[in-house]
């Protein structure tokens, strides 16, 4: 008897049963050596009786052994031919009869049985059996002297695989190469599922490439977008040629997606209490995101207690940095001012989502350019009080992809959906353990499960609507995926490509996928060869860096000779050092001396011009001004006319009143003495 194995649909590999038990498992001691997740150390066991009969018996193996499709839990005859499947292992065994006994089997019938007779010139059967018979003894002895074959780890981890195989695209998996040891604090995919940006605690943007990339899946791009400030949030724009990034200064920007930058925002004025009243954050900016439908459109949040939203045509200032154009002003419940930790945009575009440092989810809706933003549409207590004395950090707000719930997550180890149209909690998720200020959640392009990491490394899936949700009876935990060994941070469920990019502690970033589900993305890039010549960009710097060191300073390059040379030729140079005698006066030199005067032009321009107040004598110059008139007010001259006559009044105030009402009596009867009478 022998054992084919079986892959895709065609035979891999043949060995014979020379023993009558034959072992299968991941232990270097089996018969046959089979390495995979699902597969224990002594896994299953084949045994052939004394009267030929074949049997398998499962070795308390954890996946299992299937038989047909029946898992086998004892001793069970194996018919000739029946496909035996281990664990999850795409691998198939076939137990079937080998040549020799195929021959042994016919010895009962006469060697002319069925024989047809041979032509000639051409081998007969007995010559052609004996020849099998020696390749196939050949081919046992050759078995014999090598050693357990081990199957290569093609295959997903068990876990994936189930989970490719309800739907979910994390059958397989791809890890990017160039990032360093600090936590991916941001990732974000471009609309059309080509370029992906990771922002991380080290200060850089990383750009990769799923079109240009190989198997080495290294960075095309890569920098430090603000010195001195890491990375907080990436979001592309709805047509995918630029991307904002806000770190963890007052100022965001915008660069293009090949990592060229094109605008700041204006960073506002921190001494203005009222924050409509500048023009920019003022202090560290927490979060940001594109409008969904304007290219020209975001919006951020930061700790100063505002959701700014930009217009990139709108005003700019000095060093053409970008003024907001609406803001938006967070107050807790006892309208004081808190940080907005995160915001998010709805599908719509209509409705602005923002989390606060103090719990709370507040709600606006999106109006005119004039509009003040006072107080929230609909405001709830989303997180319970966690790290923070006032409240639990809400680190992510996110809508559905119908607009008609919000998900949010917060330190408390928590989270949450909320109907947007009465501002309900319908469903909490528990067990989310994160200590990452950027953590977030994802939904999936149908809007039936949510995806969040922890920090055990694991990717959690819960149903929120759809199949999911009613098969499940409500909303609960539908799968867990161990991702890595670090703490997840942030995760991306891309719509159109169907995977999910994840970013985690000690800089990992990790995509996943399903051939069956996702289209192109980590697909183009995962089956292709690593090029030996390409290298990444930050290695590529570093080894470019360093001290460069001048041969000609080394004391054994110097030459003192020329070094003495040069510094004579300069001495001589120089009159001052060199004590350089003057030269002889030539006509009309402006020099120490003044040359002999050529022209009348010149002796009259020295002898009537105005000369400088330098080569004035003071005395006669004051002189001068001995005898004239006093030019400014002395006590002699105070109240005095022109003529030098003093002028005082000679009444008081209240005389001048009452003589002025004296002369006005005179008036008045002088005027009715000379006046007509009238007709009686």
């Amino acid at each position: 008897m022998a054992v084919e194995v079986w892959k895709d649909g065609r035979r891999i590999s043949t060995q014979a049963l020379l023993s009558s038990s034959f072992v299968i498992g991941r232990d270097a001691a089996c018969d046959r050596v089979l390495e995979h997740p699902s597969i224990s150390r002594r896994h299953a066991e084949i045994v052939r009786s004394d009267d030929g009969e074949i049997r398998v018996c499962d070795l308390d193996s954890t996946y299992g052994t299937t038989l047909e499709g029946v898992r086998v839990t004892e001793a069970t005859v194996v018919p000739e031919g029946a496909a035996l499947q281990l664990g999850l292992s795409s691998r198939t065994f076939k137990v079937v009869a080998s040549p020799q006994e195929e021959e042994e089997e016919g010895g009962d019938f006469p060697a002319s049985f069925g024989k047809r007779r041979s032509r000639p010139g051409t081998e007969d059967e007995a010559s052609k059996r004996r020849r099998h018979q020696r390749e196939i003894a050949a081919m046992t002895r050759e078995m014999l002297e090598k050693p357990p074959s081990w199957e290569e780890r093609e295959e997903p981890p068990p876990e994936n695989e189930e989970l490719g195989r309800r739907g979910f695209p994390a059958s397989r998996e791809v890890v990017f190469g160039g990032l360093s040891k600090k936590t991916v604090s941001c990732v974000d995919v471009d609309p059309g599922g080509a370029r992906v940006a990771v922002g991380s605690l080290d200060k850089k943007i990383r750009l990769y490439d799923f079109g240009g990339m190989d198997g080495s899946h290294l960075p095309f791009a890569s920098k430090e977008p603000d010195d001195g400030h890491a990375v907080v949030a990436l979001s592309f724009s709805p047509s995918g040629d630029r991307f904002l990034c806000c770190t963890g200064s007052a100022q965001p920007q915008i660069w293009t997606r090949d990592l060229s930058f094109l605008l700041k925002f204006n960073r506002g004025d921190p001494y203005v209490t009222d924050a409509t009243r500048t023009t920019g954050h003022t202090t560290m900016v927490t979060g940001g995101q594109w409008q969904p439908h304007e290219k020209m459109r975001c919006g951020t949040a930061s700790v100063d207690g505002t959701v700014r939203l930009w217009d990139l045509c709108g005003k700019t200032g000095l060093r053409d940095f970008l003024y907001c154009e609406q803001t938006i002003k967070c107050k807790d419940a006892k309208a004081r001012k808190t940080a907005a930790t995160s915001m998010g945009f709805s599908p719509d575009g209509k409705y602005v989502a923002a989390g606060c440092a103090d719990g709370s989810l507040q709600l606006f809706q999106v109006r005119g350019r004039a509009h003040a933003y006072r107080r929230p549409d609909a405001r709830a207590v989303a997180h319970a009080p966690g790290t923070d004395a006032a409240g639990a950090c809400v680190s992510c707000a996110r809508f559905s992809p119908d607009g008609n719930s919000v998900a949010t997550r917060g330190d408390d180890g928590y989270a949450r959906l909320w109907d947007v149209r009465k501002l309900a909690m319908v469903a909490e998720f528990p067990d989310l353990p994160t200590h990452h200020a950027t953590a977030n959640l994802a939904w999936s392009p149908d809007g039936a499960l949510v995806c969040a990491g922890d920090d055990r490394g694991r990717l959690n899936f819960f149903s929120a609507a759809g199949a999911w949700h009613e098969s499940r009876g409500g909303y609960e935990k539908v799968a867990s995926l161990e991702s890595s060994n670090a703490s997840i941070c942030c995760v991306v469920w891309h719509p159109r490509i169907r995977q999910i990019v994840c970013g985690a502690a000690e800089g990992v970033v990790k995509t996943f996928y399903d051939p069956e589900i996702s289209t192109n993305g980590a697909l183009l890039s995962s089956n292709r060869k690593i090029n030996a010549t390409r290298r990444n960009a930050d290695d590529i710097v570093v080894s470019g860096a360093g001290t460069i060191i001048n041969p000609n300073a080394l004391p054994m390059f110097r030459n003192d000779q020329a070094l003495r040379k040069g510094r004579y030729a300069k001495t001589r140079n120089d009159p001052i050092k060199s004590r350089k005698p003057d030269p002889p006066l030539e006509r009309g030199q402006q020099g120490r001396n003044a040359g002999p005067r050529s022209t009348f032009c010149q002796y009259y321009v020295e002898t009537h011009l105005p000369q400088s107040i330098r080569e004035q004598n003071p005395r006669e110059e004051l002189l001068k001004y001995a005898d004239a008139p006093p030019i400014f007010r002395t006590d002699a001259t105070f109240y005095r006319d022109k003529e030098g006559n003093k002028v005082f009044h000679t009444q008081t105030a209240e005389e001048e009143a009452e003589q002025a009402s004296v002369d006005d009596q005179k008036k008045n009867l002088l005027s009715h003495a000379f006046s007509k009478p009238g007709p009686s």
